[in-house]
């Protein structure tokens, strides 16, 4: 597996998501296989000089041409001409199942979404959520146009990255931590496992949060400093724990544990805010059923203000702490 997978068309989603994918592939020193879907019905409208005929035989050829027209743009846009190998491929049927057809033989898929707006639920909902749902490998949902907030940095005299094994440049962004939320759950360790990665090869802080449980079952009658001593020590337990796992995969990463109260969907994205990626995990339908992503995960997939990854967990179990739910 050494491509990153980005489905391709002619909008700005898909743009952002691709220069994020050539990113990506410069800090992993790997590939990008740019995929566009194309049908009679879902061929995506040209930009620039490039028209699309009306005449079926030459829709595949329209389509390469749209594509090509994407990844010049955004090689040159990146300026990271002959740093990242990227392969262009057309392929006809539908996006999302084409896309995870293709991620088979990838490490991870790349797909874009669309601007805040109230079309922003439907539109990824209809991509984003099949290949969560389907790919066997972490999905990313590259926002358009989101752009962290200006606090959350690590310190300024951080050594950059520099030389020609950098990659290309992605400004301030690139010294906010990585975040990841974490429940003490298999799909969460997998998060970690894969967040801890991200932020050590990215040479950034890990921040870890779990949002403070809120027990129904504790009678009303118990004292509330006893109810908020068993809720502290329940996530003191598993953000040790998780952050030990993260020590296992990479023990110079920088952890931060943060215990967060509220609800957990808004919690992790107002967090998200001060991120440069956030990282959740995501469920195994074939034992959970047909939704991949508990209601947190799928608030960040559709309004998270920086690029969002979904991990499955490995298809060996992870032992899960005392007292996780």
């Amino acid at each position: 597996m050494t491509e990153i997978i980005v489905g391709v068309d002619a909008s700005a989603a898909s743009a952002s998501a691709l220069r994020w994918a050539l990113v990506e592939a410069g800090l992993h020193r790997v590939g990008v296989r740019a995929v566009l879907a194309w049908s009679g019905r879902n061929l995506p409208p040209a930009r620039g000089p490039v028209a699309v005929p009306s005449a079926s035989a030459d829709l595949e050829a329209a389509a390469a041409a749209v594509l090509h027209r994407a990844v010049e743009d955004a090689v040159d846009s990146l300026g990271a001409r002959g740093r990242v190998r990227v392969t262009e491929s057309t392929v006809r049927g539908l996006p999302a199942h084409a896309l995870v057809r293709e991620s088979a033989a990838g490490q991870m898929l790349v797909v874009g979404a669309p601007a805040a707006s109230r079309h922003r639920r439907a539109a990824t909902g209809s991509l984003a959520e099949v290949c969560v749902r389907e790919a066997r490998v972490p999905v990313v949902i590259a926002h358009h146009n989101a752009i962290p907030g200006p606090t959350g940095r690590v310190p300024a005299d951080q050594p950059e990255r520099t030389g020609p094994d950098a990659g290309p440049a992605i400004g301030c962004r690139e010294r906010l931590p990585v975040l990841v939320g974490v429940d003490g759950s298999a799909p969460s360790l997998a998060a970690v496992r894969w967040a801890t990665r991200e932020a050590c090869l990215r040479g950034v802080p890990l921040v870890m949060a779990n949002a403070r449980p809120h027990w129904s079952r504790v009678p009303s009658s118990f004292p509330g400093s006893w109810r908020a001593s068993r809720d502290g020590r329940i996530t003191e337990e598993i953000l040790d724990y998780c952050a030990a796992e993260s020590r296992r995969v990479c023990a110079e990463v920088t952890v931060l544990p943060l215990a967060v109260d509220g609800v957990p969907a808004a919690s992790l994205l107002r967090l998200a805010r001060d991120a440069q990626l956030l990282v959740v995990g995501g469920r195994d339908t074939s034992a959970f059923g047909p939704r991949p992503l508990r209601a947190p995960g799928r608030d960040a997939v559709i309004h998270a203000p920086c690029p969002v990854v979904v991990v499955r967990p490995e298809w060996t179990r992870c032992p899960v702490p005392v007292g996780a739910v």
